[in-house]
């Protein structure tokens, strides 16, 4: 499960009036989106149940015992039970969460932005210190994009448009949308790989499935979480005078919640 809780991050409350005729004060957070991500999150965390809850009643009863030859033909029939929903399952959970990613990472740009109206030199300074951690976040999550983005989102064969959709990533994009190659173990079913095709090299897309992609989403949400604090802790650290340029018709700010550990 993913514990990670956005809404638990250090925040900052600005009032801020509305212009004429209400000139209404209202609460503005910042960051923002973080209770919709925390909702989001929630919907990861369903799928992944549903996954194991699947895997623990249709696969753990039939791993390998010392009947080898028994284990492959009650193997073979769980599998072509379950194959479907659990292909269904990857799919959803990619796909939500390769969304939910391009969430999390506007809600930073937008508190950057912000950060940068409080006072530039110093947003400046964070976005420099960042940037490392960003690009290796990005890259760490890059081959779930990939197999987004030439599989589920549309596949290579449908819409190849891009230099490196050769023959093999448009026949491996079709094997992959049907869940071939399968795999079959302890974590339940992990789909696709590489097919080469008219000799063209492998199109180097990698193995999925509900297991692997929610370990890798919770290291993400947990990176972008921790840039996320460490920025409204240094928006926060400025005075009152440039914190309220963050946001136009500030009028003030409060400083709320120490975060949590997670």
């Amino acid at each position: 499960m993913i514990s990670i809780k956005f809404q638990d991050l250090r925040a900052l409350e600005l009032t801020v009036q509305d212009p004429p005729p209400t000139s209404a004060l209202r609460p503005v957070l910042l960051p923002v989106y973080m209770e919709e991500i925390d909702s989001a999150v929630a919907v990861l965390n369903e799928v992944h149940r549903a996954h194991r809850q699947d895997v623990e009643r249709n696969i753990h009863p039939v791993m390998p015992t010392a009947n080898r030859a028994t284990w492959k033909r009650g193997w073979e029939a769980k599998v072509d039970q379950i194959k479907p929903r659990e292909l269904y399952r990857v799919v959803a959970y990619l796909m939500y969460a390769t969304t939910l990613a391009g969430v999390v990472r506007a809600a930073y740009d937008d508190l950057m932005k912000k950060f940068a109206a409080a006072n530039d030199a110093e947003a400046s300074r964070i976005v420099a210190a960042h940037a490392t951690r960003i690009e290796a976040a990005r890259t760490a999550y890059a081959p779930v994009f990939k197999v987004r983005n030439k599989v589920f989102a549309h596949t290579a064969l449908a819409k190849p448009d891009r230099p490196d959709d050769t023959a093999s990533m448009k026949y491996s994009s079709l094997q992959y949308l049907i869940g071939n190659p399968c795999g079959f173990g302890p974590e339940g079913l992990c789909f696709g790989g590489d097919w080469t095709f008219d000799g063209d090299p492998s199109p180097s897309l990698r193995t999925i499935g509900v297991y692997s992609l929610h370990i890798e989403t919770r290291h993400l949400l947990a990176a972008w979480r921790q840039l996320l604090d460490e920025a409204v802790m240094s928006l926060a650290a400025l005075p009152d005078a440039d914190v309220l340029r963050a946001r136009d018709g500030a009028v003030s700010v409060r400083r709320l919640r120490p975060a949590s550990p997670t």
